[in-house]
Parts: C-alpha cells; structure tokens; sequence
C-alpha cells in the first residue's frame, strides 16, 4: 500500500521538459514524442495504482473498522432491537393499543427471523393507521439513530452501515406499501 500511495514522477516531465527546442539549425527529433510519452507513462503510473489502492485497502481491511466488534448480521439484529424497544416504549406509555403492537413486533420478528416462516403482517384489520403510521416511522427513526451510533463508535464500518441503511430504506418502503 505504501508503494502504491507514493509519489512519483516529479523527475520524468522535467527531464522531458528540459530537451532542447532546437538542436542546431533546426528543432530537436521527437521532442513533442518524448514530452507526449513522458506524460502518457506518468499518467499511467499514477492513475493505475491509484484505482488499485481502494480495493486493496477494502481487501485488507486496514482503515475501514469493517473486522472490529460488530459483525454486519449482529448489526441488523442490534438495529432491529432498536425498533423492538421502539414498539415497547409506545406501549409502555400508553401510545398504542396492545393490537398494533402485536402486529409491530412480529413485523420486526420477521425481518430478524426470515427462515421462521411467520406469516407477514396484514395491516388491513382494523388498525388505527394514524398511529400505526407515526409508530412504523418512531421504529424506523430508533433503528437509524441506532445504526448511526455502532457507525459513530465504529462498532460497524462505513459500508456496512450504508448496506443496512439500504436494507432499512427498503423495508420502509415495504411497510408504507403494505399498509
């Protein structure tokens, strides 16, 4: 990596630079083919190692809090708890009735459990969807502030985060779709 984040080419377009105009009576042979690929091979020295360092980086893993404490499936779960303790501080408060936080958690027992066969959730019966509404998007809210914060404490790493806030994304558009 350090190889690859050098610089260089500082030598080659001076010494390039540095041919004569003329060389005699006349201008010097190939001085414009010279400076031209002078300038080709430094352009390709920097730009080809310069593509490769972001993969070799992300490879390696060096830098990016990708191997800390979090893995990306302990992330989706600790984010889905968020939503759970979301559901369970409504309830707790009087803000929903019992109903719709049935149907909240086993939302969310779905998405952390998707090999449980639950069926999905049918927001058609009789659910108040004002507040069903504002529930779903304080649940989507805990979930993002909770990701936010593993990101923050680089407890998960920047793409994982941004994988799972995809995921979070979607889901949200599944939910305003279903109801």
């Amino acid at each position: 990596m350090l190889g690859l984040s050098g610089t260089r080419g500082g030598i080659s377009p001076a010494a390039a630079l540095s041919v004569p105009i003329t060389a005699g009576v006349g201008p010097f042979p190939a001085r414009d083919e010279i400076i031209f690929l002078t300038y080709m091979v430094l352009l390709t020295t920097l730009v080809v190692p310069g593509l490769m360092l972001g993969p070799l980086i992300e490879r390696s893993r060096t830098g990016t809090g990708e191997d800390l404490a979090v893995s990306k499936a302990h992330a989706r779960d600790h984010v889905l708890q968020a939503a759970l303790d979301h559901v369970d501080e409504l309830l707790l408060h009087d803000e929903l009735p019992e109903e719709i936080v049935d149907r909240l958690r086993m939302l969310y027992a779905t998405r952390g459990d998707r090999l449980g066969g639950l069926p999905p959730v049918d927001w058609a019966e009789g659910a108040d969807s004002e507040r069903l509404r504002r529930a779903v998007e304080g649940a989507v809210a805990a979930q993002r502030r909770a990701l936010a914060n593993l990101e923050a404490s680089q407890l998960v790493g920047t793409r994982t985060a941004r994988q799972l806030e995809r995921e979070l994304e979607r889901a949200a558009a599944e939910d305003a779709v279903d109801r």
